[in-house]
């Protein structure tokens, strides 16, 4: 039963975050295709799966370190699911004419519009250097968004003020985000230049899934450390 927990929990972690991630799909798709207004609404659907999957997951997050999880078997499971948010970033990157043909239907679909999008023109573009400010920016909202969860699982007399201290380095990744990268972004797709908002959509996610492997890495080297130190108490 436990086990069935942790898969749910992970699922609803990659939930909460692949609304985010299909926000700026959105964003990009409804600039090319000459809809920039259907953004709003697609980012207010991406919003709404991300509240979903945010909300059940904290739900289970406070439900498990209420009962006593071990801190090893969160680590486990924030690892599995930094990895695999991490490829998904990685995979959209890479293969972007298919996600770009999925979600163009699903907008026709959803919509009742009939848009005839052409990729090939732009796909074939190499990944450039990946953003440093866009990796620290998310591996920073990414870990303030689990540690503070490992530290209550270890300090559960604490749990109430450590679980609150996640919205805090939340605060300071979305101030710079938001007033920085998006800001970037945002001149990118308001631009007309078709080959531009192709460059900054896959560097954008490529940056991210390398945020994505750090945040894994450092929660390994976490780990790794924070047993050292209860051996050595104990």
């Amino acid at each position: 039963m436990q086990l069935f927990g942790f898969i749910v929990l992970v699922l609803m972690l990659y939930l909460a975050f692949l609304g985010d991630l299909f926000q700026y799909v959105f964003r990009t798709i409804t600039s090319l295709i000459g809809h920039p207004n259907l953004a709003t609404h697609l980012a207010s659907l991406s919003l709404l799966v991300s509240r979903v999957g945010a909300s059940l997951g904290l739900l289970l997050i406070g439900f498990f370190i209420d009962t006593g999880v071990q801190y090893c078997e969160l680590f486990t499971i924030y690892i599995i699911f930094t990895l695999l948010l991490g490829f998904t970033y990685l995979l959209i990157s890479l293969f972007t004419e298919p996600t770009i043909e999925y979600v163009t239907a699903f907008i026709n679909r959803y919509y009742k519009l009939d848009i005839a999008f052409t990729t090939h023109r732009y796909i074939k573009i190499s990944l450039l250097n990946p953003k440093l400010d866009i990796i620290v920016v998310f591996s920073v909202g990414l870990l303030g968004f689990l540690i503070p969860s490992i530290a209550a699982s270890i300090m559960p007399e604490f749990k109430a003020t450590l679980l609150q201290t996640g919205f805090i380095l939340n605060s300071f990744s979305t101030f710079y985000f938001i007033l920085v990268i998006e800001k970037k972004l945002v001149l990118i797709l308001n631009a007309s230049c078709a080959l531009d908002k192709w460059r900054s959509y896959k560097l954008f996610m490529y940056s991210r899934s390398i945020g994505c492997f750090f945040s894994g890495l450092l929660l390994l080297v976490f780990y790794y450390y924070i047993n050292i130190i209860i051996k050595n108490q104990i």
